[in-house]
């Protein structure tokens, strides 16, 4: 063999003849990939392994549906470990409340490390969810204000001739204090508190229907007399929490007072 096909055998074994340019594998893909191929400058030869593994059907329409449904399955767990979170700290904040609720009541100089053992969580967990004991307290008395509302609006107040319903109201509160004793040894604010005002409005209701219908005394505001009203529940429970009284002598003259206080001569 001379030189020229020596050479040219070694380019036969080397180099062999260029595969046509379209591939079996391309083939479900159609022609789009050579659009691509030019932008990658690849001259349209054939797709990526990226490309291959994407595409989905003919006419050069590619579909990217494993990344999507993964992506779909991680924003689903995203939300639903959120959601679980949030539903844990619910939990854990009214385990607190209650906690304090039942601590406060016995004692109410207790610490928020009396609080985390009744509740059966950390000290930490507790200043996650209140950050001081001032922030505890409050939340405890607003909810007792929304339990003491939703026991009030369960009564038939609409029902009854306006000073019973008064006496009803009166009752209720009595028994909130015999039921939480730390309502009556919070320290005074100094002023009003607006927290008071869901169940003050709803005894000004029934009293106005009674100054209307002549059965409460018209001679005295209505906000004056819830004002009176208020005094007086206070007044029968510290005496009774400081033993000048027993709950039922105090709920006794409460009653007797409200009566004398409300009635229409």
């Amino acid at each position: 063999m001379n030189s020229r096909g020596a050479a040219s055998g070694q380019v036969g074994v080397q180099a062999p003849p260029r595969a046509p340019e379209r591939f079996d594998a391309d083939d479900s893909a159609g022609r789009g990939d050579e659009a691509g191929g030019k932008d990658r400058g690849d001259g349209g030869d054939g797709a990526s392994a990226d490309e291959v593994g994407s595409c989905g059907g003919g006419d050069g329409v590619k579909f990217d549906m494993p990344s999507k449904i993964s992506r779909s399955d991680n924003l689903y767990k995203v939300s639903e470990n959120g959601r679980r979170r949030r539903a844990d700290a619910d939990r854990s904040r009214a385990a607190i409340l209650a906690a304090a609720v039942s601590v406060l009541d016995e004692r109410i100089d207790a610490g928020l490390e009396r609080v985390a053992e009744a509740a059966g969580v950390t000290r930490q967990t507790v200043y996650a969810h209140f950050p001081s004991r001032d922030v505890l307290l409050n939340a405890v008395v607003d909810e007792l204000t929304r339990e003491t509302v939703e026991a009030i609006d369960a009564l038939e107040l609409d029902e009854e001739p306006a000073l019973e319903c008064v006496q009803k109201l009166v009752e209720l509160g009595w028994r909130v204090f015999e039921a939480h004793p730390l309502l009556l040894q919070l320290p005074s604010t100094g002023g009003s508190d607006e927290r008071h005002d869901p169940v003050t409005d709803r005894f000004e209701k029934v009293i106005r229907r009674g100054q209307r219908a002549g059965e409460i005394t018209s001679e005295l505001p209505a906000g004056w007399l819830v004002t009176s009203l208020v005094a007086l529940g206070h007044a029968a429970g510290e005496a009774m929490a400081a033993g000048r009284m027993s709950p039922r002598k105090a709920s006794s003259v409460l009653r007797t007072s409200i009566t004398r206080l409300l009635r229409a001569d």
